[in-house]
């Protein structure tokens, strides 16, 4: 081989490594606005990218919960480890406001894959106004586990596949959205178009352990549920133990949790397991502009 087409090879084959290291690389949000939440403001709406993917944005929502988001976590506590005691704090709340650059999520994009280059945006824009440092990790914790049932599952397949998935411009009222729920414990969750993971973590809120899904399920369902008692293991102690429902008169009349899940042909228990944790090594408080 000459030295002539080796110095060609070479400088072909560093032009389309750079290439594809530049097209492979997290892009940066344009526009940063972060300010203290006012006390006195009560407007709170949870990290979300708006329509048409222009911006992300997070009004009131309180820091641990931008982490968890930019992790792709539910909120539960349990997801978060380490830091300082600040970032738990109820005033540790920020207004934030970034510019997506345009063409950075390509038309019909569904909604998981834009998620899945937006998220790495999120996560540096932590590192560099927040000084964020993390790692991931799988902790030893008590865990609710989330199986199949002895007659397998029962959720309804969604009216809707997840390419032709709308935007997140969708609101959670519309009558076809994907990835999105509303509702809670006592009215029950309702989401026409969502993964059984969507559910899980949306679930976890009203929880007192993490969900652990061990039914290996994909795809979209639409699942609706009635509300349901408050519940906790029978015996803290016993990693074991059932999951029963509190004694809590005014809700007699409403079905357990395990009876919720076993409507969708799955099954709850309360035991010892790992679950991911997002671990803060480090993290400041940001200058404001």
């Amino acid at each position: 081989m000459s030295s002539r087409f080796q110095r060609t090879l070479q400088v072909t084959l560093t032009f389309a490594l750079t290439l594809n290291a530049q097209t492979n690389a997290p892009r940066e949000f344009e526009v940063i606005s972060i300010k203290a939440h006012r006390p006195d403001d009560p407007q709170q709406r949870d990290p979300q990218f708006s329509p048409g993917y222009a911006r992300f944005t997070s009004t009131g929502s309180a820091l641990r919960y931008v982490i968890a988001f930019a992790y792709g976590m539910s909120n539960h506590g349990s997801h978060l480890i380490g830091g300082p005691a600040w970032i738990r704090s109820s005033n540790a709340t920020y207004d934030i406001e970034a510019t997506i650059p345009e063409g950075t999520i390509a038309p019909g994009t569904p909604y998981s894959a834009a998620r899945q280059r937006l998220l790495p945006m999120v996560q540096a824009l932590l590192r560099d106004r927040f000084h964020l440092q993390v790692h991931r990790e799988m902790s030893e914790m008590p865990v609710y586990v989330v199986t199949l049932a002895k007659n397998g599952p029962l959720l309804q397949k969604a009216s809707i596949e997840e390419r032709d998935c709308p935007g997140p411009e969708t609101p959670a009222s519309a009558s076809v959205t994907c990835h999105k729920l509303a509702g809670g414990r006592g009215r029950g969750i309702r989401g026409s178009a969502v993964t059984l993971n969507d559910f899980l973590q949306y679930l976890e809120n009203w929880l007192d352990r993490p969900l652990v899904d061990e039914t290996g399920i994909d795809g979209l369902f639409n699942i609706q549920t009635s509300g349901w008692r408050d519940f906790h293991p029978e015996d803290p102690s016993d990693p074991n133990a059932n999951v029963t429902a509190t004694t809590n008169p005014g809700a007699a009349d409403l079905p357990t949790l395990p009876d919720i899940f076993e409507k969708l042909g799955l099954k709850v228990k309360a035991q010892k397991g790992r679950s991911p944790a997002i671990v803060v090594d480090g993290i400041e408080k940001p200058s404001e502009n």
